[in-house]
């Protein structure tokens, strides 16, 4: 007797319907169906309702140390990371509390609209706008913190972010000093130091 093939194999394929001389080809059984279903709705567990986003934070930043003491990541990006992160717990719409659950596209819609009107004062009394190339790069360092969420399986599925539009400009600031790019070279590790004095001499 041929016997069906064990669970790994047939469980999410669709089945194979026998299909007799002149007869049309029908589709998968009821039973095949309920099994494709089962199958996709287990690989996307709902989002876990007590979990936080200081919860992710940490998981986060403890995966981002690890990199650093391996040489994979400098503790500046690290601190630039948390700065960016820190910066955006502070607003109106989103803060460490927040369950992940609740961090939706419509909360980071609202999120970008609050750091595009900034925070900053100016002499003048006025608050300085944040240019949209910040906003985009604050926002990187938090989908960092969610995709780390997401695969720990707290999260369910990614918001989707808003596009924040930038051109980016690069600075005109040069090293004008020999001394200058000796400083900065012996300060970087060994790893760094050849990429840095290629970009130095080639331009």
């Amino acid at each position: 007797m041929c016997r069906s093939p064990p669970w790994p194999l047939w469980a999410g394929r669709a089945a194979k319907v026998s299909q007799a001389p002149g007869r049309r080809r029908r589709g998968p059984t009821l039973r095949t169906d309920k099994l494709t279903l089962s199958t996709a709705s287990a690989s996307y567990p709902a989002t876990v309702p007590w979990r936080t986003l200081k919860d992710a934070l940490e998981e986060w930043r403890a995966r981002f140390v690890e990199l650093v003491a391996e040489g994979l990541r400098s503790r500046r990006t690290l601190e630039m990371h948390e700065a960016h992160i820190r910066l955006l717990c502070t607003s109106q719409h989103l803060d460490a509390s927040t369950p992940l659950a609740e961090v939706t596209t419509e909360r980071l819609r609202s999120l970008v609209r609050e750091e595009r009107a900034g925070r900053r004062k100016l002499r003048s009394g006025e608050t300085k706008p944040v240019r949209n190339v910040t906003i985009a790069k604050r926002l990187g360092s938090l989908h960092q913190v969610l995709e780390c969420a997401h695969e720990l399986g707290w999260l369910a599925e990614l918001p989707r972010f808003p596009d924040v539009p930038y051109r980016y400009v690069p600075t005109k600031r040069h090293l004008e000093h020999y001394d200058d790019y000796r400083r900065i070279f012996e300060a970087l590790p060994q790893h760094r130091r050849e990429w840095f004095a290629l970009a130095v001499w080639t331009g």
